[in-house]
């Protein structure tokens, strides 16, 4: 089933922006159960740079890239070696403030939730800043 996020998020939010192109594991897996499960999202992703991660309840619970995943041993959990202390954002956040983050953080992609921390998508810096600089062109020709 797909959303329609244009009528889910407003004009100008992160929803409308965000792209469902991220891959996320449960955190109580082994690192190598992990890398098992991203060769096999790999077939389908296009671009994997970090691993999210959810609990029990699906809920995100951390991040860990994935040059700390490969280095770490293959029969630790990733819960061990996550880290928990994950910036993310609501669909309904306007690009603004996603903006003042990745400016903020120097995050390139920074994960999108529900209001129960379920993860819906990621945003791109490069998305958010060519997001802006179209809004801002029209601005300029609409004078």
């Amino acid at each position: 089933m797909t959303i329609n996020m244009t009528k889910v998020f407003k004009k100008g939010s992160v929803g409308r922006l965000m792209k469902s192109d991220f891959c996320s594991v449960q955190d109580h897996i082994t690192v190598d159960e992990a890398i098992m499960m991203i060769q096999e999202y790999g077939k389908q992703k296009s671009n994997i740079h970090y691993l999210y991660t959810t609990n029990k309840r699906d809920e995100l619970s951390g991040v860990l890239s994935l040059k700390k995943l490969l280095a770490a041993d293959d029969d630790v959990l990733l819960r061990d070696i996550i880290n928990e202390d994950v910036v993310f954002v609501s669909g309904h956040i306007q690009l603004k403030e996603v903006a003042q983050l990745f400016y903020k953080n120097d995050f390139f992609i920074i994960p999108v939730t529900t209001k129960h921390k379920h993860m819906i998508g990621v945003v791109k810096s490069d998305d958010v800043r060519n997001a802006s600089v179209r809004k801002k062109r029209w601005r300029f020709f609409k004078k």
